[in-house]
């Protein structure tokens, strides 16, 4: 069983010691939004899911929607995270029943979110959403990113172990 606690403080981690990363990400890229986690759900996402397979032996999986339009209408397919204004392209990690999400702040939620796997704000769609490029982008930051992780104090207070 997946607690609940274990989860958020595990979240919390993770999206401190991502934030100084996404501010990087931002600069690479050439623009810097109002709310820095705007952007990065996916490899942030992706990222947690690593932290929580690889540091605590959960059966974490990554899930991602991005809405479509139906080809009879303007409506749109129900995939990703439904704000008030609709659906939107999104990415989070599901483990053990619970839903874990540390970039919605960026559609106006709270900057972690832990929430049953049965919230109807999220759908993931199916199949890959990214081009080969982009994909390849993500497992290259989240690679950089990993040494610094273990080596983080984030990682060492969550953990209990010294920092490697």
């Amino acid at each position: 069983m997946v607690d609940e606690a274990q989860l958020i403080r595990i979240a919390g981690a993770v999206r401190r010691f991502l934030e100084p990363a996404w501010l990087e990400w931002h600069r690479a890229w050439g623009e810097m939004p109002a709310v820095p986690s705007r952007w990065t759900d996916t490899r942030s996402s992706v990222f947690l899911q690593k932290v929580m397979r690889e540091d605590f032996g959960l059966p974490a999986t990554w899930r991602s929607g991005t809405p479509r339009l139906l080809p009879d209408g303007p409506d749109d397919c129900p995939y990703g995270f439904q704000t008030t204004q609709g659906w939107e392209a999104h990415a989070w990690v599901e483990v053990g029943g619970w839903i874990v999400d540390v970039t919605l702040d960026q559609h106006g939620g709270a900057p972690v979110v832990v929430a049953p796997a049965s919230d109807p704000r999220y759908s993931a769609g199916e199949g890959p959403s990214a081009l080969p490029e982009f994909s390849a982008g993500r497992s290259q930051a989240i690679e950089e990113l990993w040494p610094k992780w273990q080596a983080s104090e984030e990682r060492q207070d969550l953990i209990g172990a010294p920092a490697r």
